[in-house]
């Protein structure tokens, strides 16, 4: 079992903006609110590699690095963006989709790929989630080790 947890958290293109303004403003490295907890069967303080799904776009933006330590704070003013305030994560290490070379890029694509297509997609995924176990089992079938691909990518 990995030392770390690879999950996912939704996006829209108004979200994401107010999201890295927020950090950039408050020298935050990543963040992420959710609106109900992280799952209370990960330990706390574990480590999660957190996937930012741009659900407006289809596309993986980032990579974050957060514990599962939450505190609970209001983030977003806009009425549209509130639903998302509640239980705030941060971290110190986060790689952007524009910041990776080109075997990153193909990395980012195929994330892409299995969150947003096909009918397991995770357009519909609420806070922060499990990434589904079925895809990392499928792709260590495979000899690829997602959590340890997506690691080597973090700075």
């Amino acid at each position: 079992m990995s030392k770390r947890e690879l999950m996912i958290t939704i996006f829209s293109e108004l979200s994401y903006t107010k999201n890295k303004e927020f950090c950039k403003k408050n020298n935050i490295v990543t963040m992420y609110c959710s609106p109900i907890p992280i799952s209370q069967t990960i330990e706390p303080d574990k480590a999660i590699l957190v996937l930012e799904a741009d659900n407006t776009n289809n596309r993986i933006r980032g990579i974050g690095l957060i514990k599962n330590r939450a505190r609970t704070r209001t983030i977003y003013d806009d009425e549209e963006l509130q639903k998302h305030n509640g239980y705030v994560y941060t971290g110190k290490r986060h790689i952007s989709r524009e910041d990776v070379n080109a075997e990153g890029e193909i990395l980012f694509q195929a994330l892409d790929h299995l969150c947003f297509y096909g009918k397991g997609h995770v357009k519909r995924y609420r806070g922060i989630q499990r990434f589904p176990q079925k895809w990392i089992d499928n792709l260590k079938s495979h000899d690829l080790d997602l959590i340890d691909c997506i690691e080597g990518f973090l700075p």
